[in-house]
């Protein structure tokens, strides 16, 4: 290529200024993208408008010197503690005793003789004590089915055996009611609940044997929450919400339906229109919905 031709393809001083100014421009504009990206980034519960939920696994640091945010609500007026007319809760006397323990002086109380054979005027005050006991005794019955010989036709037969005794060895109803309690109604992990029953009535628990008897119990609402599900749906009004929780180390979705004396909960990995469809009240819900206005509940 000649020197003038390389010359003409050269482009001018006034082309590359508009280059220049073309590129800082750009420039400008991927920064404030930049910027922006880098703040929603940062953004969680505490520095944004956005639920707790929405931190996902990591809790949002907490700032070394924190901004005081001062509290909208204004004075009521009222004293501190219960107000008038409020039911309180205290302990009640037992007219059901289980033991009693007599204390008797061991001396006067006015010139300190000594009270050994004195006359007996029966007893004074009486206070009590509600405690649990020492410990909790198990209870190991043995079914035994008992064998009876038919004097017609010489045949023995054996009595059946209750539903539930089904093995050499099981744990009872009410222990397996219990550790489904502290599960599921307490939300204790399943190891702090087998070690909980250990410590309360000596019974060791395997975390596996939990988890069956959780999984068992909650084949047996089957039947239960299929008529809930209906109830909601044929409710005059309903309150939807959902919210973030961690499953199995992962944040998924509960969605609860719930009126002024039924509730129900479903999970899902994801929330919106196909979590509502799943829980299966809202598709055939002809009342009020009361909801937090978010648009996957208005279609």
């Amino acid at each position: 290529m000649s020197d003038a031709r390389r010359d003409a393809e050269r482009p001018s001083y006034e082309q590359l200024d508009e280059l220049i100014a073309v590129l800082r421009a750009r420039i400008a504009q991927q920064d404030r993208v930049i910027a922006e990206l880098r703040e929603r980034l940062a953004a969680n519960s505490r520095n944004g408008s956005r639920s707790p939920s929405s931190d996902g696994y990591r809790k949002p640091p907490v700032d070394k010197k924190p901004h005081r945010i001062r509290s909208l609500r204004q004075r009521s007026g009222r004293k501190a503690g219960g107000q008038d007319g409020h039911e309180g809760v205290h302990l009640e006397r037992r007219a059901a005793v289980d033991r009693t323990v007599a204390h008797a002086p061991q001396g006067c109380s006015g010139c300190g003789g000594d009270l050994t054979g004195a006359e007996h005027l029966g007893f004074g005050e009486t206070r009590q004590v509600i405690d649990l006991p020492p410990e909790v005794v198990l209870e190991v019955i043995d079914h035994v089915n008992v064998l009876r010989l038919c004097p017609g036709c010489g045949r023995v037969s054996a009595g059946v055996f209750p539903a539930g005794v089904g093995a050499m060895v099981q744990y009872g109803p009410r222990t397996r009611a219990l550790g489904v309690y502290l599960i599921v109604f307490r939300h204790t992990p399943c190891e702090r609940a087998a070690r909980l029953i250990f410590d309360l009535a000596a019974i060791r628990v395997s975390t596996g044997t939990l988890k069956r008897w959780v999984d068992r119990a909650g084949g047996g609402l089957t039947d239960f929450d299929e008529q809930l599900r209906e109830l909601l749906s044929d409710a005059p009004v309903c309150h939807f919400d959902e919210t973030g929780a961690r499953i199995a180390g992962r944040l998924e979705w509960i969605h609860s339906a719930s009126t002024t004396t039924l509730t129900r909960y479903t999970a899902r990995k994801r929330r919106g229109t196909e979590a509502m469809n799943h829980a299966g009240v809202l598709p055939t819900f002809a009342g009020t919905a009361v909801h937090d206005g978010w648009k996957p509940y208005q279609s």
